[in-house]
C-alpha cells in the first residue's frame, strides 16, 4: 500500500465504514472485533466496520492523502487541526481526541504535543 486516501465519513484506503465482514478487502485480517489491513486498523460491530484508523501518522510508511493532498507525517498538531478542522476537543478516557469538521477525529498524547497522531473516521 503506497497511499492511503482518507475520505471523511466514508473510507480510509480500501476500508469503508459500514462494509460487512464478507466485503473486507483481500488481505484484511480479523482478531475478534478488531482487524488490520496493511497499516490501517478497524473495528467490527454487529458484522460491519464501525471505525477505521491510522494508529500513528508519524510512523506510517504510506503517503496519507486528503482530497488528493499529502498530509505531512511531521505536521504539528495545530497544522493538522487546520487541515481537518475546525476541531473540538472531547474528553475521552484513555486519550485526547479532537472531533474535526471534515468528519475525521484526531487523537494524540495527553500533553497535546503531537508525539503521536491517530487519525480516525469515527467521532469520539
Amino acid at each position: 500500500m503506497k497511499t492511503i486516501e482518507i475520505v471523511p465519513r466514508v473510507s480510509m484506503g480500501e476500508l469503508r465504514l459500514g462494509v460487512r465482514i464478507e466485503g473486507l478487502p483481500k488481505g484484511a485480517t480479523l482478531s475478534g472485533p478488531a482487524g488490520t489491513f496493511g497499516e490501517i486498523k478497524f473495528l467490527i460491530s454487529d458484522g460491519v466496520v464501525e471505525d477505521v484508523w491510522i494508529e500513528d501518522l508519524r510512523h506510517v510508511s504510506a503517503e496519507v492523502l486528503l482530497a488528493g493532498q499529502v498530509i505531512p507525517r511531521d505536521a504539528s498538531l495545530d497544522h493538522l487541526k487546520k487541515i481537518f478542522g475546525p476541531c473540538e476537543k472531547v474528553g475521552v478516557k484513555g486519550g485526547v481526541f479532537f472531533n474535526c469538521g471534515t468528519g475525521v477525529t484526531l487523537g494524540t498524547d495527553f500533553e497535546e504535543k503531537g508525539k503521536f497522531i491517530q487519525i480516525r473516521l469515527k467521532p469520539r
